[in-house]
Formats: C-alpha cells, structure tokens, sequence
C-alpha cells in the first residue's frame, strides 16, 4: 500500500510537469485508493466479480478485471469529492467520510449496470510466467523475476524531450578507425 502511495506521487509529479495549470491548479490529481474501495463498495460494483465459489469479496484481485471497476470508479471521482472526504479524514471522523461516500450517487442512471456490460467484453490475456521469486537466489543477488525484460524497457527521461535507457560500460565500442588514403 505503501509503495502505491508513492508511485502515485511520483507519477503525479511527472504529470504535473508536463502539463501546465490553469491559476495554478494542477490538472492532475490522485485519487486515494480507501476513497475507491468506499465508492466502489457503496455503488455494488463488488458483487460483479465474485469469487470462484460466489462469495463476494472486497475486491477480487484474482480477476484482473478489477483493475478495471477501478479504473472506472477513478474516472468518476472528482476534486470536489476527494476535498470533501480529505476534510473529513483530517478531523479525523472515520464514519463521517463513511457517510460521505455513502451519500455520493453513481454518476449515471445504470451506471453499475453499464459496468457490468464492459466487464463482460473484456478478455483477460494471461502471459507466460517469466520467473518467479527465488529467495536464496535473491539473497546471492540473483534473483529470476529480474533480467532482459526489465532491461530492455528501463527507459528514463533525458534533456528536453529526449529518452535515454542505460547500456552496460563494457558493452559500449569505440568505432572502427580506417585511415583513408
């Protein structure tokens, strides 16, 4: 949870710069994920991804769709909204941001049904798994969840607009000199 948290702020911050305010009013916002369960409990979106057995969870993260209701509870959560709920957090009443969320409508008639729908065009594509954590081979600094995948896609930002990736020292060569005559 807590390294959500600040990949939020990291990402919120290179957002923010690249895309200038209004007044000063960042664009981007981030939408603290106790305010998604809330919306997402109190609209009934959990009940559209029980368990295998036909429980309903609090999220079932077994289903990678719920990334998905997710997204959607995010799209449909606004300033004004995250400030209400912050105030209440900042004095601390626990049941009075409770009560907020309950109080907040779905932002459309149907809107759960709606949901309901894009989930059921959704195909969820299982990759191949490419390692798995090997805690002795960790420790030695070996571990095989890590490796060209990871590699090959560590891009960074460069000057100006420009994208850098980082290549070993030994793998760099200096270019071939031929003398012309």
């Amino acid at each position: 949870m807590k390294d959500t948290q600040y990949l939020s702020r990291i990402a919120r911050g290179y957002l923010d710069a690249l895309y200038d305010g209004v007044d000063g009013k960042s664009h981007v916002w981030v939408v603290p994920g106790r305010l998604t369960e809330r919306l997402r409990r109190h609209w009934g979106l959990n009940s559209l991804l029980p368990d295998k057995d036909g429980a309903v969870k609090s999220k079932n993260r077994t289903d990678h769709r719920h990334h998905a209701i997710d997204a959607a509870v995010v799209a449909a959560t606004d300033r004004s909204l995250i400030k209400r709920i912050s105030q209440m957090a900042q004095k601390d009443e626990v049941n009075g941001a409770e009560d907020v969320a309950r109080s907040v409508r779905p932002p459309w008639e149907g809107f759960r049904a709606d949901i309901e729908a894009q989930l059921n065009r959704i195909i969820v594509s299982h990759r191949a798994d490419h390692g798995r954590i090997d805690l002795a081979a960790r420790k030695a600094g070996r571990d095989s969840t890590s490796g060209q995948l990871h590699n090959d896609t560590a891009y960074g930002v460069g000057e100006g607009s420009s994208v850098v990736s980082r290549k070993p020292l030994l793998s760099l060569s200096l270019p071939r000199f031929s003398p012309s005559l």
